[in-house]
């Protein structure tokens, strides 16, 4: 481990997460969204669980705005964990992926001339809105974590030679996630590395699954090499023999690792179920941090416990503008923190 941690340095900051921990919405009060009357009932209520509701009107009196609500969570969480401690870096790795999205969405609209805002996240990533178009006027991208300022203009280069945006999507996940365990070896916080390397391979076995249904031959084995991510555990040799050996060949592969609840070898789950299992089996690690008295490790689970509450939220609110059942809005829902 690369970085020298140390747990004591968080300590006033984990007595202050524990107090916060309570606002965040459990199985319980998710309930009671499901079984809520509508979408708007559901908002309506989220100030009760500490969200700043942000309303139309330049007086602010206007319907509940669903979109920036939501996303104020995000950005006062993180507010709240800059605030705490000077040690804020140790959890730069979580706000790489808002980097990402947001140098996407330059990307993808600045050619066009179109406004990136309505894409953009602020308050989350490591640089603001604002910093982040100056880069892309100023050209100048040394400012983003350093495997995305590299990637950066490779991939304006090659969405203006195909105007493919899934170019521009490979390109800059492979970087973010790299630079993602970077930072985390660099913190030394060992809670911080297993968290990447699991998304990285949990990223990498649906992606491998998809191309399996997908049927492509010799295709599939090059999109695999094209999407694969560098850092994981899960060996690249291994999903590239699934692809020919067939989708009850990797589950039975996966028995022998952490990911052995992730696919089914005698049930056909759709690529939905397979995500929910996904972000289930890295809640459950996430989780361990309740259990660890103080230390990065306590700010880190905060961080995620508020962007899977919001998740979770978004999926009942979208669930019940399309008449879902409840039973079925329960099968969508994440494992939530508390």
């Amino acid at each position: 481990m690369e970085g020298k941690y140390r747990n004591t340095d968080y300590m006033y900051a984990s007595a202050r997460i524990r107090a916060l921990e309570g606002r965040i919405a459990g199985r319980e009060r998710l309930e009671r969204m499901i079984e809520a009357r509508s979408s708007g009932e559901i908002l309506s209520s989220l100030g009760e669980y500490g969200f700043s509701l942000v309303r139309a009107g330049a007086d602010g009196t206007g319907a509940i705005l669903r979109e920036p609500t939501l996303a104020s969570a995000l950005t006062e969480a993180y507010a709240e964990l800059f605030a705490m401690t000077e040690q804020s870096r140790v959890i730069d790795f979580l706000r790489y992926p808002t980097d990402c999205n947001n140098v996407k969405a330059q990307i993808k609209c600045f050619s066009r001339g179109v406004d990136a805002r309505g894409l953009m996240i602020d308050g989350v990533g490591t640089l603001s809105l604002a910093e982040v178009e100056n880069a892309f006027r100023e050209k100048d991208f040394s400012a983003f974590p350093a495997r995305l300022a590299e990637m950066i203009p490779v991939a304006e280069k090659q969405f203006a030679e195909t105007r493919n945006p899934q170019v521009v999507d490979l390109l800059l996940d492979r970087a973010c996630y790299e630079d993602m365990l970077a930072s985390a070896k660099a913190s030394g916080v060992a809670f911080a590395v297993r968290l990447v390397e699991t998304k990285i391979d949990l990223q990498n076995v649906i992606t491998c699954v998809r191309l399996i249904r997908m049927a492509l031959g010799t295709a599939g084995e090059a999109m695999l090499e094209e999407a694969y991510l560098v850092g994981g555990t899960v060996e690249l040799s291994m999903l590239r023999e699934a692809l020919s050996e067939g989708e009850a060949w990797l589950s039975e592969r996966l028995l022998y690792t952490r990911y052995s609840d992730l696919l089914s070898a005698e049930e056909h789950l759709s690529l939905g179920q397979i995500e929910v299992r996904a972000d289930d089996l890295f809640m459950e690690i996430v989780r361990e941090a309740k259990y660890t008295p103080f230390g990065a490790e306590v700010l880190i689970g905060y961080a995620i416990a508020v962007e899977y509450e919001v998740k979770n939220i978004r999926i009942i609110l979208a669930a019940k503008d399309a008449g879902l059942a409840p039973d079925g809005i329960r099968e969508r829902l994440r494992k939530s923190y508390v």
